[in-house]
């Protein structure tokens, strides 16, 4: 995801956009660790598809969301390139 997001400031003229780009990717990805850290547990926890514990859908949301977040950057990169 780094080098999508690397490649759509014009440098060295957006120099302070990109530094503010990857604080706040920087940050996403932490705080998504952080939330996932509480959340997957408890997904895990509820009973389905018939057994106790749900391990398909504690590793199935975040295998969903990062496919979702990797098909939003592939597009929006290829209309932001310079």
């Amino acid at each position: 995801m780094i080098p999508f997001g690397a490649k759509q400031f014009k440098m060295p003229e957006q120099e302070e956009h990109r530094r503010r780009y990857f604080a706040w990717f920087y940050g996403a990805i932490n705080f998504g660790a952080l939330l996932s850290m509480f959340i997957s547990p408890q997904i895990r926890g509820h009973k389905c598809l018939g057994v106790e514990n749900c391990y398909t859908w504690a590793f199935g949301v975040p295998a969903i969301l990062m496919v979702l977040s990797c098909s939003k950057e592939l597009a929006y990169s290829k209309s932001s390139l310079h």
